[in-house]
């Protein structure tokens, strides 16, 4: 790997390169020598003004995800209801396990948290040129990971449990001891960690958008509140803290997919330094 100063000998023979021009700015961020990597940058997109809507493309692309996503997570919980206790009453527990509406909303979810993977990595594209791009590379690799530990569980609820739930109504009454083995340790752990390490890249979001003024703080305060109730055992939630969550969530995504729309292109303008004057 070249450093900057091998780097910065190369661009003054080939000024019009891309890749050197790309390789100096990058170095620079890493050295944290911001002015210096804004200005290498600039000048990367001077060379060629394709590469800045390709980027300003691709975050809006997550942007877009991203609200997406989030209204999908409202609409799925306003589809299903709470869980009976599959101990206490198993029959309506069946039965709402086996409703059009359970399936639909798991679908959708199905939908929606690939949705929200594609976005992180967008996000993370347009947090990436501010002081916590390490903190924002985090965030979306733990939001990736998370998502794709989550897919186990979700294909679960949307394919084995109704068809657990359609063999119990049929009077094939064992099949209820598949759900009730998936509560049990370490199993039920193993099917909510996905949940928990995705929850912890939106915190780490959370927290980076904290620190830019560019975003309305309390988008991520809500986003980040939504999952966190999303979470949780659905089982111990009422008709009214699942719509909840998927308020919370639908609001702060939606702002935070705004923001992240208006912020985009911004990012590849210079800044102009308003407090000097010209002497005369």
């Amino acid at each position: 790997m070249q450093t900057i100063a091998q780097l910065e000998e190369n661009i003054e023979t080939r000024p019009n390169s891309l890749e050197i021009n790309e390789a100096l700015a990058g170095e620079y961020a890493k050295q944290e020598r911001w002015e210096d990597a804004a200005k290498a940058y600039q000048v990367l997109l001077s060379l060629y003004p394709t590469t800045a809507s390709l980027f300003v493309n691709r975050i809006r692309l997550g942007a877009t995800a991203l609200a997406i996503s989030s209204l999908l997570i409202l609409v799925a919980e306003l589809l299903q209801s709470p869980m009976p206790d599959a101990n206490l009453t198993p029959s309506a527990f069946a039965q709402t396990l086996s409703s059009s509406k359970y399936l639909a909303a798991q679908i959708i979810f199905l939908v929606a948290l690939p949705l929200f993977s594609t976005s992180a990595i967008s996000i993370y594209k347009l947090l990436s040129y501010t002081r916590d791009h390490r903190p924002a590379f985090w965030a979306m690799v733990f939001s990736v990971i998370g998502v794709g530990l989550s897919m186990p569980s979700l294909g679960i609820n949307a394919i084995v449990l109704p068809l657990v739930a359609q063999l119990y109504l049929a009077n094939e009454l064992e099949t209820l001891n598949i759900y009730l083995a998936l509560q049990t340790m370490p199993w039920s752990l193993i099917l909510r960690l996905g949940g928990y390490v995705l929850v912890l890249g939106i915190a780490l979001f959370s927290w980076v958008i904290l620190r830019n003024k560019n975003f309305p703080k309390w988008s991520a305060i809500l986003f980040l509140a939504g999952w966190i109730i999303f979470i949780a055992p659905i089982a111990t939630l009422s008709q009214l803290h699942m719509t909840l969550a998927g308020l919370l969530i639908s609001i702060g995504g939606i702002e935070l997919a705004r923001s992240a729309w208006i912020q985009a292109p911004l990012q590849f303008k210079p800044v102009i330094d308003t407090t000097q004057r010209s002497v005369t």
